[in-house]
């Protein structure tokens, strides 16, 4: 596997030594360009040009802040309105154009690798009062249609058609649609820019014309009254982008119900399963409460759950035979309690004594007729578990394969779909990093499992050919940390394999191990891929994720870095040929690892990186403000402000030899800014005592990535083609 140089080594290697000398732009690049593209002598000029990494103007600035003078001579850059931030942007443009065109042909590779293995069609499907609504992406298209279908009807009947809406813009994203009570009139939230500000259109199902205006600036959330004459949804604050008011349309007139004015918390709506209510939660990081709004009283909500410091609360409600039932799941520090109560009598719990014993964080539940369903995980790895309402026995799902992660159906709309009459058959979503989500079949009588013969092959060969497991690698502070594996036994060499790290550690939120398109590509070329649950994330509940915050921040990365050189040292792979991958947040884990100990890492691949701390959280205008200070620290003290200089990747930028970077930033990303990551490669660059590229491109998105699938799949083929390279596979 190290055998001779291919092409693209070749060009590997000259794209590095850039960084040594510009003598390289006429010994290298000359030959280089008769093989990348064929055409007259002026335009390989021009080609050669753009494959010179960018070198951009430095301007002394400085703030003080308790003393402490922070330099920053890229501070110019935050003016993105400004001709010198375009024109770096579009010198980073053509430069990463260039390099990564010469990876072309194995990205193409990849990319026809996973369309094969994708299926043709997808569909998902819900019943609503004997009508299924499907949403169905279909051969050649990139985006779903939505269709509805009575039981009595021969053919299905469109609803929305996303890739006619999305065709005169450069990008699409729907959040939510909802059809009133009458069946006449859809409402659709749709960002078309990538800003997640989310326009609410109202169409007339009967022809498809638009009704009346449409409501801009919401986060997408909506929910009809029960005549379909009132519409309420979540407004978004024009400045910060905080979901801060809920907000009722009658009649073509707006009401505002509810403001949220502590600018800690966010706003969220959503229907209850009794249809009796709508629910409003209002969210921080340290806790949330609750409101309710009566589906036939347009009156303002009533708060129902008081806000408690570092509690949390999940509702649902239901309409049984004896009346009305709430369901309450509250989350603290010490404990995870399920309890319940009829409306008007006292909370009781739920559980029985041997499931409440549990160590494992329950993160969500289910509520069925004769059964409560329980999502547990514990060290990042999922199960679940039933108890009967009647008589508190207790049922494990078994196992499916290693490395599952599971998802109970939230609608009430998929109760009787889910949850059969037998009051013997449970459906629940599986997926696994290399299979798409399945639905899975839970025969409560009989203790057996069942799916569809397809995808039932799927999952043997999966079992067969591939090997993942969780194991424990102990931090410094001797904390063993969860880690998930995954290689491919007849690919793995021992100590020789590259590995692939995958970080999150950030807002107790768990590291997604679903399924990931092109992971295939890597294990089957001999990658070792790694996910690290360090703390901070959400792998242990919410005692993990308290310890890797705030002030305990630095964990997550020392984590991170005890994770890898165990790794290593256990001979699951080549330590010089160690990659980073992560998106968002990650980017603070992965970024200060760099600075850390950049020799331990061959290549990153970061998307949307938030990479600058303090800048960030300074600007209280910003929806990364007040509300992540729990998160990240406090700018706002000496104390708090020390902390995040130590670590913030941005600000920790040191000279050393950099491994090769590919940087994804968005132009309409309102969480983190293109601006933030043009000065972090400008200052990457500046320090970069080595030779190897750092890339860096800009799409026309926000901080969700590209909405086109074709595209998103191309730039992962991209990614992993760099990768691959790196590593001598290819």
């Amino acid at each position: 596997m190290n055998g001779s140089r291919s092409i693209k080594d070749r060009f590997l290697l000259r794209l590095s030594r850039v960084h040594e000398s510009r003598q390289w732009f006429t010994i290298v690049l000359l030959p280089l360009a008769s093989f990348v593209i064929s055409c007259s002598e002026e335009r390989q000029v021009a080609h050669h040009e753009s494959l010179i990494p960018p070198s951009h103007p430095q301007i002394p600035s400085e703030r003080e802040r308790f003393g402490i003078v922070i330099s920053d001579e890229y501070a110019w850059m935050n003016d993105i309105e400004s001709f010198e931030f375009e024109t770096s942007i579009d010198q980073e443009t053509r430069y990463a154009r260039a390099a990564l065109k010469t990876f072309e042909p194995l990205t193409q590779l990849l990319q026809q690798e996973m369309n094969n293995r994708l299926p043709k069609t997808t569909v998902a499907s819900v019943v609503v009062d004997d009508v299924t609504y499907r949403r169905e992406i279909r051969p050649g298209f990139q985006y779903a249609f939505h269709t509805r279908q009575s039981i009595n009807q021969d053919s299905a009947d469109l609803l929305l058609n996303e890739n006619l809406r999305a065709a005169d813009h450069k990008y699409y994203h729907l959040r939510n649609w909802s059809l009133n009570p009458k069946g006449d009139t859809l409402v659709v939230a749709e960002d078309l820019s990538g800003d997640e500000y989310y326009r609410l259109s109202l169409i007339n199902v009967v022809d498809g014309s638009h009704m009346c205006c449409e409501i801009p600036d919401t986060n997408g959330d909506v929910a009809w009254d029960t005549s379909g004459d009132r519409l309420y949804f979540i407004q978004r604050d024009p400045v910060t982008a905080r979901p801060f008011r809920v907000v009722m349309r009658e009649g073509g007139k707006i009401r505002v119900l509810h403001t949220e004015d502590n600018p800690e918390f966010a706003l969220s709506l959503r229907e209850s399963r009794s249809r009796q209510f709508l629910l409003v939660t209002s969210t921080s990081s340290t806790g949330n409460r609750v409101f309710k709004i009566d589906r036939d009283n347009p009156a303002p909500p009533v708060e129902i759950l008081g806000y408690e410091l570092g509690i949390s609360h999940q509702l649902i409600h239901l309409k049984e035979e004896d009346g009305g039932r709430w369901f309450r799941l509250t989350r603290s520090r010490s404990e995870v309690r399920l309890r319940h109560r009829a409306d008007g009598e006292q909370w009781r719990d739920a559980l029985p004594d041997s499931v409440k014993a549990t160590r494992a964080a329950l993160v969500d539940f289910e509520v069925y007729p004769r059964h409560l369903v329980l999502h547990y995980r514990e060290h990042a790895q999922e199960t679940i578990t039933l108890v009967d309402r009647q008589t508190g026995s207790v049922q494990y799902v078994p196992e499916v394969v290693p490395l599952q992660t599971l998802r109970l159906r939230r609608s009430f709309y998929d109760v009787d779909a889910m949850y059969e009459t037998t009051n013997s058959m449970l459906r629940y979503e599986l997926s696994h990093p290399l299979s798409p989500p399945v639905l899975m079949r839970y025969d409560i009588r009989d203790r057996a499992q069942s799916i569809s013969v397809a995808h039932q092959q799927d999952l043997n060969e999966l079992r067969r050919d591939y090997h993942g497991e969780v194991k424990f690698l102990a931090a410094r502070d001797g904390t063993m940390i969860p880690v998930s594996l995954l290689y491919r036994p007849d690919q793995f060499e021992e100590g020789r394999s590259p590995l692939l790290m995958n970080v999150y550690g950030a807002y107790g939120a768990p590291l997604n191990t679903g399924f990931r398109v092109g992971w295939r590509d890597l294990l089957d070329r001999g990658f070792v891929i790694a996910m690290a649950h360090v703390r901070g994330g959400g792998a242990g509940g919410r005692d993990w994720h308290r310890r890797g915050s705030g002030v305990d921040k630095v964990v997550s990365i020392t984590d991170f870095l005890d994770v890898i050189h165990a790794l290593t040292e256990q001979r699951y792979g080549d330590p010089q040929r160690v990659f980073a991958q992560g998106t968002s947040a990650a980017g603070v884990v992965i970024g200060a690892s760099v600075n850390q100990a950049p020799e331990l890492f061959k290549g990153i691949v970061l998307n949307r990186p938030f990479v600058d701390l303090v800048n960030t959280l300074l600007d209280e205008n910003r929806p990364l403000t007040l509300g992540e200070y729990r998160e990240w620290g406090d700018p706002i003290t000496l104390a708090g402000l020390e902390q995040i200089l130590s670590y913030s990747p941005y600000d920790t930028v040191r000279e050393s030899v950099l491994p090769a970077m590919l940087i994804r930033s968005a132009a309409l990303d309102q969480r983190v800014l293109s601006s933030e990551h043009l000065r972090w490669v400008a200052k990457l660059r500046d320090h970069n005592t080595g030779n190897m590229p750092i890339v860096m491109t800009v799409d026309h998105a926000g901080h969700r990535g590209v909405s086109d699938r074709h595209d998103r799949y191309q730039q992962l083929a991209e990614a992993h083609a760099f990768m691959i390279t790196l590593a001598d596979l290819d």
